[in-house]
């Protein structure tokens, strides 16, 4: 996938998070810069959003949503589903980390049964 600069810069920070936290293997890539392209996505439509209003008016002379309030939304929804999968939020960070801890503690205890 290209990434815009800005897209780049958030797949590294994610995949870094991920690396350090969750044993990022190679197949997690796409996933993670489609995450990325997201968050890049939604920053942007936010940006214009907050610049130019949340309506526009349209050629009938009615006031309409921008297009980029759908783009947002979908990508909202992207980023919330991706970012259980990733970890990142609080309670899915909890999840995942209790889960690495206790595959921990199994193998920890099968070696030490085996000694």
């Amino acid at each position: 996938m290209i990434l815009t600069q800005e897209g780049q810069i958030i797949f590294e920070e994610i995949k870094k998070h991920c690396s350090e936290k969750m044993g990022l293997m190679n197949v997690d890539k796409h996933g993670l810069e489609m995450l990325a392209n997201a968050l890049d996505q939604y920053s942007k439509c936010s940006a214009i959003l907050n610049e130019k209003g949340l309506t526009q008016t349209s050629q009938n002379g009615f006031e309409v949503l921008r297009p980029e309030y759908n783009v947002m939304k979908d990508c909202y929804d992207k980023i919330l589903k991706a970012s259980d999968k990733y970890g990142l939020n609080p309670a899915s960070r909890k999840k995942i980390f209790a889960m690495k801890e206790d595959k921990a503690k199994k193998a920890f205890n099968l070696e030490s049964k085996n000694k």
